[in-house]
Order: structure tokens, then sequence, then C-alpha cells
């Protein structure tokens, strides 16, 4: 293969892998974003982080 056809072929194969990447990049922003407006969503639902109320499971009552 001759010098010139390498480059084409290489700089034809990068440029794919950059669109690829644009692509991932902007599915990965919008199911960010998504999941976000999702969490914001059941704000006022009760949701919250704390355990819930009760006795630990066996195991776990050790630490705490």
């Amino acid at each position: 293969m001759r010098p010139q056809d390498q480059k084409t072929v290489l700089e034809n194969a990068l440029h794919e892998l950059a669109d690829k990447v644009r692509v991932s990049k902007a599915n990965y922003q919008g199911a960010e974003h998504a999941s976000i407006r999702g969490m914001s969503a059941t704000d006022d639902e009760g949701v919250t982080t704390m355990p819930a109320p009760g006795t630990p499971p066996r195991g776990l009552s050790d630490f705490g």
C-alpha cells in the first residue's frame, strides 16, 4: 500500500471514530439529562435517601 493510500485510510478511520465519539457523547448527555429530570419529578412523591425505618437486617445490626 502506498503511503498516500495509508494516510487516506487512517484519516477516514479517524473521522469515523470521531463521529462515533460525538454520537456517544450526545447520547450520554441526553440520558443524563433525562435521569436528572426524572429525579426532579419525584421530589414531591416523598422519595428520600434516608434509610427505611425498622430493624436492620441480620448482620448489619453490628455496625450501628
